[in-house]
């Protein structure tokens, strides 16, 4: 073999680091794409719950006749309810949100009084209320 003649087995370093400053640049400009991608992806999920809670409500009403209510501690409102059990509206729909189990779980805290340690405000009933429900958060709203 002649000396003149030499095959080239390896890359230079220079020849490196130009291919890792284009794979380098090439991320940087792809990984903000992917962001926006999946913040849209998030963004979609998050209309899509406010979408279920809109057709829980709308089915809740069509058995009820009425768009549930809360039923707060407190005397409020014009026509507002002997009851002081605490119940919110977002309980009443659990049946509509594929949550029975939960609200059955909730039934027997419906009576009682809110201020006397009863309906809602029992420590049974508080620790059903810290169940996460996916459709009540954002996956971007940093809280889930």
């Amino acid at each position: 073999m002649c000396n003149k003649c030499k095959h080239r087995t390896a890359f230079t370093l220079v020849e490196l680091l130009v291919v890792v400053s284009i794979i380098g640049i090439l991320v940087g400009l792809l990984l903000p794409a992917v962001q926006i991608a999946r913040e849209s992806a998030r963004r979609i999920q998050c209309a899509n719950h406010v979408k279920q809670l809109g057709l829980a409500l709308h089915n809740n009403h069509d058995s009820y006749r009425m768009l549930p209510i809360s039923i707060g501690p407190w005397q409020q409102g014009p026509r507002y309810t002997k009851e002081r059990n605490g119940k919110g509206w977002i309980v009443s729909v659990l049946p509509q949100l594929e949550q029975a189990n939960l609200y059955a779980a909730f039934e027997p805290h419906f009576n009682g009084d809110f201020f006397s340690g009863g309906g809602l405000n029992s420590s049974a009933a508080l620790k059903l209320m810290k169940t996460k429900l996916s459709v009540l958060t954002c996956p971007s709203d940093g809280l889930t």
